[in-house]
């Protein structure tokens, strides 16, 4: 009885050896794609640059504003981007896009420069992202509060620049709502 047991034993280590070597041998044999180099090769392929404009935005020009919904914000506000002056880089695939904010209730800004204080009351903000799609990181450009005409600046921040670097985007946040529309390639 014990040599059987043995016999099944030996027989139970051999099949999970034969297993292992099954699982691990087609990726070391010399032309095999190994899961790293597959990521590599997948990871290249995303990089391909295409600044084309995506037509399903051409199709809403001159349809009534250019500024396009993208989300509301926590006090019922609006957050919009304008998709017909998104600005593509065509050697790193980078693309600087304008957002605006619209509040519900007028926020107030103090403003200070070497002689005055200045109090700014806005409902609108706009930012200028800069998103790197292949990498999936962004920086914020600039940002601009809005005074009482349409196109009015009361107050302008140049906040970084792309030599500052650039930083992952985070899940849930503006930039992630807008990594879709912005890097929406030309393609139907």
């Amino acid at each position: 009885m014990q040599g059987n047991v043995r016999w099944i034993a030996f027989g139970v280590v051999a099949l999970i050896v034969v297993g292992f070597l099954a699982l691990v041998a087609p990726q070391t044999m010399p032309g095999a794609a190994t899961a790293e180099r597959r990521a590599a090769q997948q990871k290249l392929a995303a990089k391909v640059i295409d600044c084309t404009p995506n037509p399903y935005f051409e199709k809403a020009r001159g349809l009534g504003s250019d500024w396009q919904f993208l989300r509301a914000t926590n006090d019922g506000g609006k957050v919009e981007f304008n998709p017909f002056v998104i600005d593509c880089n065509p050697q790193t695939g980078e693309r600087d896009i304008p957002i605006q904010i619209t509040h519900l209730r007028a926020d107030q800004k103090v403003v200070e420069d070497a002689t005055t204080i200045q109090t700014i009351t806005f409902t609108r903000e706009r930012f200028l992202y800069r998103i790197d799609c292949v990498n999936r990181q962004f920086a914020l450009l600039e940002r601009q509060w809005m005074g009482d005409g349409a196109d009015q600046v009361a107050h302008r921040e140049v906040t970084e620049t792309a030599a500052t670097g650039l930083r992952p985007i985070e899940a849930g946040g503006i930039v992630d709502a807008l990594i879709g529309p912005a890097c929406s390639t030309g393609k139907l």
